[in-house]
């Protein structure tokens, strides 16, 4: 019953004179407003303790602009996050590190992944190696005996795009002028 509903027939009772009604009404009325309150209060709950699933994942490079890194950047990391069907960050699956590669290692090189600061986060420091162009990506998800790892659906769990980066030249160190006569 809705609230309007409610409050027309509490009129037409107090029209009509039926205190017992308009009473046993109210009370419901209390009680239907408890009972969203506590549905509100569970459903922040399960959001809170019992998220959704993670559906898939995202890959950023950090380091430079644009995927662009420089061979003298010690600071260029690469960030796995585990995402729901939302887009909210969420946890990834049990015993799983994600494992990232380069397509060309003498570009640029993947350490391992380690957990990040943040919940379903993964990071992995990127090397730059010599000027060029890499893809970084995410392998295929194992767990920690070798095994494919799938979604809700039994597929193999979905990866994101590669992303290309560009290893620039460093800046110059020093200047040699040589004068020949």
């Amino acid at each position: 019953m809705e609230e309007h509903e409610i409050e027309e027939i509490i009129e037409d009772t107090i029209k009509t004179g039926e205190l017992a009604a308009l009473v046993a009404l109210q009370r419901s009325q209390l009680a239907l407003n408890y009972a969203k309150r506590e549905i509100a209060e569970a459903e922040l709950f399960l959001k809170h303790f019992h998220p959704h699933p993670a559906t898939r994942m995202s890959l950023t490079v950090q380091g430079g602009h644009m995927s662009v890194v420089s061979i003298d950047t010690t600071t260029a990391v690469a960030t796995v996050q585990f995402l729901d069907s939302h887009g909210n960050a969420v946890a990834g699956p049990a015993d799983v590190t994600p494992v990232l590669s380069s397509d060309n290692e003498g570009v640029i090189t993947v350490a391992p992944c380690n957990p990040g600061a943040n919940v379903g986060e993964w990071t992995a420091a990127l090397s730059p190696v010599a000027e060029g162009s890499a893809n970084i990506s995410v392998n295929p998800l194992t767990d920690v005996n070798g095994n494919p790892v799938n979604d809700a659906a039994g597929n193999p769990f979905p990866l994101p795009e590669a992303v290309n980066v560009t290893v620039t030249g460093g800046t110059a160190a020093s200047l040699t002028l040589t004068v020949t006569v």
